[in-house]
């Protein structure tokens, strides 16, 4: 019988998935299934969360780029939802008693002691254990109670932020929200430098189209509240989209249309990991496939 294991409400719009996107320059819905292979596995290994996939086969299962499969490994292990090969709360989030064979064990312990103390016996001819799918049905209220008591996902900040900011600007057609979550990522506030600015610019005129026209303002507003840099996270480099570099990005997995705008230069391109951290996490994950 297939393992199985918890998913919880609001794992689409969870905020860290979000931002394992944002960091691994890959699609949300990259990020989550990803997150879901990666359950699967800790599931069916049945080790305390570890997971004995690799980057390489989920890139194969979810037909994506080796290279794009491995950043997103590497920033869920940024974030701390991975430490090594382990999902890093898999004992707090998963639980013992959601094994079905365990449920069943207690159902026929507890129907047995029920016949000892009532002086009965099974009937000639009926199966004195009842069938999974029966013993699960009788336990379901006990399920229910562990279920109840599960922790509650993470606040939804990511996409809380975007409803306020389209609601701000008057409109949900302005496209890949990535522009605005790379600045929320680099530590711009949302109440003070991008709430604002759309508002004083809303789209409902029919002047703004792509969630990239506030790009520049949003920087222009940074630098003004602060002269210091906007950072956060590992060093990242701003690669220009049309360079030699920007295509060899691209070959290893870049999505060419996730782009964002340099609050400087104006020029369109990407914030990818530092040369170091780069070369350090695919070594990490090449190491992990040889091993594997």
């Amino acid at each position: 019988m297939s393992r199985w294991y918890r998913a919880y409400a609001g794992t689409v719009k969870d905020d860290k998935l979000a931002e394992v996107a944002v960091i691994a320059a890959c699609s949300r819905s990259v990020a989550i299934a990803v997150w879901h292979a990666l359950l699967e596995s800790a599931a069916e290994t049945d080790d305390g969360g570890r997971f004995e996939t690799t980057p390489r086969r989920v890139a194969a299962a979810l037909c994506e780029p080796a290279g794009t499969i491995a950043a997103t490994f590497a920033a869920m292990a940024e974030i701390g939802m991975i430490t090594g090969d382990a999902v890093s709360a898999w004992k707090t989030r998963q639980y013992e008693s959601d094994r079905s064979t365990e449920r069943s064990r207690r159902h026929r312990e507890a129907k047995h002691r029920d016949v000892m103390r009532n002086g009965q016996a099974a009937l000639p001819g009926r199966c004195a254990t009842l069938p999974e799918s029966e013993a699960e049905s009788e336990t379901q209220d006990e399920s229910a109670g562990a279920a109840s008591s599960a922790p509650r996902a993470p606040d939804l900040a990511l996409d809380e932020a975007q409803r306020r900011c389209c609601e701000a600007a008057g409109s949900q057609r302005l496209g890949s929200f990535a522009p605005i979550a790379e600045w929320l990522h680099r530590g711009a506030d949302l109440e003070r430098d991008i709430l604002p600015v759309i508002r004083a610019r809303p789209a409902s005129g029919g002047r703004v189209s792509s969630w990239k026209f506030y790009g520049p303002i949003i920087a222009e507003a940074l630098l003004k509240r602060s002269p210091a840099p906007v950072s956060q996270g590992p060093p990242k480099v701003f690669v220009v989209k049309g360079t030699a570099e920007w295509r060899e990005r691209v070959a290893a997995g870049h999505k060419p249309g996730m782009t964002t705008q340099h609050p400087r230069t104006k020029a369109e391109g990407w914030y990818f990991p530092a040369p170091e951290q780069q070369g350090q996490a695919a070594k990490d994950m090449a190491e992990k496939d040889k091993a594997a």
